[in-house]
């Protein structure tokens, strides 16, 4: 259950970053799947270790 609802979080985070940065401009949309790609490591990095 729990495992569900942290992807469902990290869904929410990549999906707003990348839609706040559609809407700032399409030509910085590979650095917002960058970013998401970096912040999805980072928190499945952090509750591997829980």
């Amino acid at each position: 259950m729990r495992k569900r609802v942290a992807w469902i979080v990290i869904g929410l985070i990549l999906a707003f970053t990348i839609g706040i940065e559609v809407y700032k401009g399409g030509e910085k949309l590979p650095w917002a799947i960058l970013f998401a790609a970096v912040v999805v490591f980072f928190v499945y990095s952090l509750w591997r270790k829980r």
